[in-house]
């Protein structure tokens, strides 16, 4: 059945499935880095849930999409509960993470 969902659609819809997943896949996992590597949390706990519940959902509507977008390997078992098992240490992660902190940071000191 999924691969018939997935010839439905076009070229076009499946390049923003597979956007759509890599950019909740990179939000995970920046956000897992600064959480457990950082001890900092720039996100609410229920937004990071929102992100992983979609992320699941399309993970499990369109697999084969799914499989091609960076960091199958990481999601095949993920299941919304935890970030900590995530690859946020991999360098470009890490370094986005960071950058991500800092930037968070001079925003509040000028607030």
């Amino acid at each position: 059945m999924a691969k018939e969902i997935v010839k439905s659609i076009g070229r076009d819809q499946r390049e923003e499935i597979a956007s759509l997943i890599k950019r909740r896949r990179l939000q995970l996992l920046v956000h897992s880095a600064i959480y457990y590597h950082f001890n900092e949390s720039i996100i609410s706990d229920n937004q990071w849930g929102i992100w992983a519940k979609e992320l699941v959902c399309l993970q499990n509507k369109y697999p084969e999409i799914s499989d091609q977008v960076v960091y199958s390997d990481a999601f095949k078992s993920f299941n919304v509960s935890t970030g900590y098992d995530l690859p946020f240490t991999d360098p470009p992660i890490y370094w986005t993470a960071m950058w991500i902190l800092k930037l968070h940071k001079e925003r509040m000191k000028i607030q």
